[in-house]
């Protein structure tokens, strides 16, 4: 297998106007390491896709330097994340026939991750991974062109990535499929790029020494 990360057409919202009520603050500015984890996420998406956009809530201070991003402002404020990847969709039009979605809080990320969604989407409308029995669906990747189906939901009132699954051909996949990509193994062997941070517990358990 070429073990080269691919380049566009894939693009990237990362949704980070979130309310953190689980948290009590502002998740996209937690540092963790000494990076905020907006930063560090947005950086490892830029690895393999472009444009990367940054879905942020209106005033939402952000700290992105010196990365490339786009940032674009929810229309509607705290709309949830259906609403947020509308915004996102937007934003990109068709400068890619794909996009990476994710939330602001995956401290470990991996690249290789991202690319082996990207390969195993082809024509479905999303690859959608299943980790520990739960569809990740703020970590997956979809066809831009399921655009107008989400703008649809939206104008119905929905606001739940599910909604939006629930509408499309889905890639099921695997843990053991994302393993079988030797960059995969490599990089993130216990596939903790789905590990997202919620609560100031989850915050603990990652800033404890391994």
């Amino acid at each position: 297998m070429d073990e080269s990360l691919p380049a566009a057409p894939l693009a990237a919202i990362v949704l980070a106007g979130g309310r953190s009520e689980r948290m009590g603050r502002d998740k996209a500015g937690i540092r963790l390491g000494g990076e905020p984890l907006l930063t560090r996420t947005a950086r490892v998406v830029a690895e393999v896709a472009r444009p990367v956009v940054v879905v942020a809530a209106a005033g939402q201070v952000l700290e992105l330097e010196p990365l490339r991003v786009e940032v674009v402002r929810d229309e509607e404020p705290h709309g949830g994340p259906l609403v947020a990847l509308v915004r996102g969709l937007d934003a990109v039009g068709e400068r890619a026939s794909h996009v990476f979605v994710c939330g602001t809080d995956h401290p470990r990320l991996a690249a290789s991750v991202i690319a082996r969604l990207n390969d195993l989407v082809q024509s479905h409308d999303a690859a959608i991974a299943t980790i520990g029995g739960r569809p990740q669906l703020l970590c997956a990747v979809f066809r831009t062109a399921v655009r107008d189906r989400a703008h649809a939901l939206v104008g119905r009132g929905l606001r739940s990535m599910r909604a939006l699954a629930e509408q499309l051909e889905v890639r099921a996949v695997t843990a053991e499929e994302l393993l079988d990509d030797p960059r995969v193994t490599r990089d993130d062997p216990a596939l903790d790029s789905f590990v997202d941070v919620d609560t100031p517990e989850d915050l603990r358990k990652l800033e404890r020494p391994e």
